[in-house]
């Protein structure tokens, strides 16, 4: 039982002595002050100095009460009145003491109601609350059902019931002496009253009623309840047995017979107002109760904990409460039970198996009940739901559980918990490892000491108030640290707090080991630095190779130029000889003479074949790109329109899907001629000469068109040599050209930035497809440089 103050005040000394002596017998307790009367305590300057105010006056009034209630040194305390209760008591706690204790209490009884009172006030929760106060009320119906008792059988011994003689008006014409002692007059006094000012106002009417109706009729009787005032003031109430007598000699009145039922009725309003107290105890708690007799059997469940369960009270009642626990919790259960019938009151907690078979979780509160002999009669208990709050610690302890094992384990990350100066209260395997010191080494130590340079220290501790003063967490951030060994490294490090009702507890930092980094930054500063130096040095170099290549190709378009005026105007000269050689000396030549002749004009053309191709691949090389949307379809067409009809004629043209794309129109038109030449050059000697022309557009923003034939088509193994300059894998004698048509293809298509490959078998034809870009390349497309004689390269350096 935890301590209690008590203080004593009122004007009847030997009680107030009686009573402090008893307190002074009482471990824990103590009285605090002996006051005469309340204006002593009303003077008190301490508030709520006492848990308990005994009040000794023999006849308190109400008003005292109020005024105790009021004051601030009593505030909160409990009133008990030492006092007989006065014979019209009111329910309303606001205008009487808590609770009464006879003056003729004995010590016994005396020591048992203040410990009552203590366990009210002092119980450690509203749960043993509810219980004292249930026992207390408990005591008090049977202590004012043995009071009413004795009262009963003292009247039956001692006294008969008082009777009265009234006429007809209502006046009093006698009273017997039990009467007398009832109300407090005497025969006398009494016959100058009338019933009907001694009513009470709520029963007037009714007894006037009555009172008609027995008038109607000689012996006519009524039986009624009424408060009547007796002559101190006060009211009681009296079953009233009236007989019309009137009528009657010797009497000539109506007789009342009156029973004193003021006992009764103010027992059946203690009693009454109980069962209020006792349901709204009930109805307040959100736990069940149980209460069992000696032997361990329920004798009462609250409809809580039927619910609790899920069985119906009858279902309960008679049963031993291990009937409906978990087994392996009822021998703890049991020895708890003995300890109780010894007076142990405890708490704890115990599952119960409800009628789905799932567990209930309770915690319960468990205090003995004994009777006023102090032999222990059964136990109460208060069992509080708390499945989910044992569910949620489970969840929480697993959650906590993984929680560990993830910042333990976690690879490369080293988690520390540190409190406002540092001290380290978490150290997981990283950190260990980072920093070279073991979790026992490290816990208990201030992270600055361990780790930072005396200059950095500082420093990370501003970083700590910051947190504590703002609950933000840090940005990461890098700090050079130092491992056990000596040897310096570098970390990326996050602090973030840990708040508890918006205060900040402690801070988790979490660092990543970036040494190898910042080592690989310094490296590539030196790298940029070597970069910067070589690409200056470039710039230079390629300064010089733009003047060499700015003069190849001035004299390229020299060279360009003595090839159109140089070489042809000889050419002309031959051809011209022999033609008006031919002319002139014709009939006289030989047969040879003439072939020669015919031989002369015919190579003067293929050289001056062979030089127009060679100026229009040094032109396509050099001629800048006017890039835009092509419409192939179109472009196919001019193509076809530019070969000789005789051939073109001949052939079956399949022109599909051709999407469109973005180049020049005039060096993909010639790409187009060039390969529809071929394919009519290579295919006349088949009956059907096919052509198909097509396109696709594809993922990687380039479309693919294709030129096919089926014509005499070649050898895989020389594919290398078609795209070259003046390379042919057919004589001119079989097929015409010069072997440059591929090559000005290539070099068109590779300016574009796409590609040109071929497919081929012998005698089954050919298959030539390019690539153009499918959206618009911008101006990233430039003038090639000088070209050579020979095979191309796709490398321009």
């Amino acid at each position: 039982m935890n301590s209690a103050s008590i203080a004593i005040v009122g004007s009847d000394d030997q009680q107030a002595e009686r009573y402090a002596g008893l307190i002074t017998g009482l471990p824990q307790h103590g009285v605090v002050g002996r006051y005469a009367h309340v204006g002593a305590l009303e003077a008190e300057k301490r508030p709520s100095i006492a848990d308990i105010v005994i009040v000794c006056e023999p006849a308190p009034e109400p008003s005292l009460f109020d005024r105790l209630r009021a004051t601030a040194a009593t505030e909160g305390a409990l009133l008990v009145a030492v006092a007989t209760p006065p014979g019209q008591q009111t329910t309303e706690a606001s205008t009487g003491p808590d609770d009464w204790i006879p003056p003729d209490a004995d010590d016994a009884e005396a020591l048992r109601r203040l410990q009552i009172l203590v366990r009210l006030k002092r119980s450690e929760d509203r749960l043993a609350a509810a219980n004292v106060r249930i026992r207390a009320l408990t005591a008090e119906q049977a202590a004012i059902l043995r009071q009413a008792q004795e009262r009963y059988r003292a009247l039956a011994h001692n006294a008969s019931e008082g009777v009265a003689i009234i006429d007809q008006e209502g006046t009093v014409r006698y009273i017997t002496p039990a009467l007398e002692r009832l109300l407090g007059w005497s025969d006398d006094e009494a016959r100058a009253l009338s019933l009907f000012t001694l009513l009470h106002e709520d029963d007037i009417d009714n007894v006037h009623a009555i009172w008609e109706d027995l008038l109607k009729s000689a012996m006519a009787t009524a039986a009624l309840e009424i408060r009547v005032r007796d002559r101190r003031g006060y009211w009681r109430w009296l079953r009233v047995v009236a007989s019309n007598q009137l009528q009657v000699p010797g009497v000539y009145g109506i007789v009342l017979n009156c029973e004193d039922i003021e006992d009764r009725r103010r027992f059946a309003a203690a009693l009454e107002a109980s069962r209020i107290r006792y349901r709204r105890v009930l109805d307040t708690v959100q736990e069940g109760m149980w209460t069992t007799d000696e032997r361990d059997r329920t004798t009462s469940v609250s409809p809580q904990l039927t619910v609790m369960l899920g069985y119906r009270a009858d279902e309960i009642l008679r049963r031993p409460p291990t009937d409906f626990m978990a087994p392996e919790d009822i021998p703890a259960y049991l020895e708890r039970m003995a300890q109780r019938a010894q007076g142990v009151l405890d708490s704890y907690e115990q599952r119960f198996i409800r009628s789905d078979g799932s567990i209930l979780w309770t915690r319960i509160a468990g205090s003995p009940i004994f009777d006023e002999n102090g032999t222990y009669v059964g136990s109460l208990g208060m069992l509080q739901d708390i499945t989910e709050q044992k569910a949620a610690d489970a969840a929480l302890r697993a959650s906590v559980a993984r929680f560990a094992a993830l910042i333990e384990n976690a690879p490369g990350l080293a988690v520390q918990e540190l409190r406002r100066d540092g001290t380290i209260g978490l150290w997981n395997r990283a950190s260990a490892e980072i920093y070279g010191h073991s979790s026992d080494e490290a816990l208990g130590s201030r992270i600055q000491d361990l780790v930072l340079d005396p200059e950095d220290r500082r420093a990370f501790e501003n970083v700590l108030d910051s947190i504590w003063q703002t609950g933000e967490p840090t940005p990461p951030s890098e700090w050079h640290v130092r491992h056990l060994d000596g040897t310096d490294r570098w970390v990326l490090s996050t602090m973030v707090p840990i708040t508890v009702r918006e205060e900040v507890e402690c801070v988790y930092c979490m660092d990543i080991d970036i040494t190898a980094r910042k080592a690989a930054e310094d490296e590539l500063r030196l790298s940029r630095a070597a970069l910067e130096t070589l690409n200056l040095d470039l710039e230079r170099l390629v300064e010089q190779r733009t003047v060499a290549l700015k003069s190849a190709i001035d004299d390229l378009d020299a060279f360009a130029f003595s090839v159109t005026h140089d070489l042809r105007a000889p050419l002309r000269a031959i051809n011209g000889f022999s033609a008006a050689l031919q002319e002139d000396a014709g009939p006289l030549l030989s047969g040879e003479s003439v072939r020669y002749l015919q031989f002369i004009t015919e190579n003067v053309l293929l050289m001056n074949q062979l030089i127009e191709d060679l100026l229009t691949f040094s032109r396509c090389g050099r001629q800048r790109l006017s890039i835009r949307k092509l419409d192939m379809k179109a472009v196919v067409d001019q193509a076809l329109r530019m070969q000789d009809p005789a051939s073109l004629g001949r052939c079956d043209i399949r022109i599909g899907p051709l999407p469109e794309a973005y180049g020049d129109t005039t060096l993909t038109t010639q790409v187009m001629v060039n390969l529809l030449s071929n394919a009519v050059k290579y295919s006349h000697t088949k009956e059907q000469p096919i052509i198909e022309v097509s396109g696709v557009r594809g993922s990687d923003g380039w479309n693919t068109y294709l030129v096919q034939d089926n014509g005499i088509g070649f050898d895989m193994l020389y594919v290398d040599r078609l795209f070259a300059v003046f390379q042919r894998l057919h004589s001119s004698d079989e097929y015409d050209g010069v072997g440059v048509g591929l090559a000005i293809c290539k070099r068109i298509i590779k300016r574009h930035g796409g590609d040109i490959w071929a497919e081929s078998e012998p005698d089954r034809g050919a298959a030539f497809r390019f690539t153009l870009p499918a959206t618009d390349p911008g101006e990233r497309l430039a003038v090639d440089g000088p070209f050579d004689m020979g095979e191309e390269s796709d490398d321009p350096a």
